[in-house]
């Protein structure tokens, strides 16, 4: 599913809200996708060089990702191009749905989970405000979190401040009988805590692969 997201570097914070910069993906941005990918390439491929990593999927790739588990990058084999690269205010124009932004804190590499979130006027029909919200902080040394309670949590925490409601689909419906991911999403109860097991559009997307969870082919 294009679900849009922004992968980068947390660079601080604005009271509550996150600030940060990164590129572009395209494809399957939620946190049951891209999130437990991310966190698996950190673990596995890279070892938790958490720099080396944001290197390569970051700073190599200013041109931003299709899909970033089947190495569909936007700046390879083209000549390389930084206009995959942004805040969270572009990532938001975009049509981004979702962040993930990563920093080392006291000593151990994290992941910001941060999903846009918008409000709308009085009258319901037009945007009044928007802004990126934390919905959890992962840390990437620690047990692997239950990456649905937070997708829900953030959809949940969408449907609250934009006054509609929305649905959200559970991560094992998601693909239909059809083999297509649906738009929909199913309610569930979990809210801004991370559970532990134990938004046009930018060009055309790339050749959709899938890889090993952890596991990523890159273009270079």
């Amino acid at each position: 599913m294009a679900t849009r997201a922004l992968i980068g570097r947390l660079t601080g914070w604005s009271g509550p809200y996150p600030v940060g910069e990164g590129v572009y993906h395209h494809w399957d941005g939620y946190p049951t996708g891209l999130g437990a990918l991310l966190f698996n390439l950190f673990r596995g491929e890279y070892k938790g060089n958490l720099e080396e990593m944001l290197k390569e999927i970051v700073d190599k790739h200013l041109g931003g990702w299709s899909d970033l588990a089947a190495g569909d990058c936007y700046c390879h084999p083209d000549e390389e191009t930084a206009d995959g690269f942004g805040d969270l205010q572009w990532a938001s124009h975009l049509g981004c749905e979702w962040a993930y932004l990563f920093a080392v804190q006291d000593g151990r590499p994290m992941m910001v989970v941060a999903r846009l979130l918008t409000e709308l006027d009085n009258r319901g029909e037009m945007i009044s405000r928007e802004w990126w919200e934390a919905i959890a902080t992962v840390p990437l040394d620690g047990e692997e979190p239950d990456w649905k309670a937070i997708e829900t949590a953030g959809y949940e925490r969408y449907a609250t401040v934009h006054g509609g409601i929305v649905a959200v689909e559970a991560s094992e419906n998601r693909v239909g009988s059809s083999g297509e991911e649906s738009e929909s999403e199913k309610p569930s109860t979990a809210r801004n805590q991370v559970a532990h097991r134990g938004r046009g559009g930018r060009g055309q997307p790339g050749q959709r692969g899938k890889a090993n969870r952890g596991t990523a082919r890159y273009r270079s």
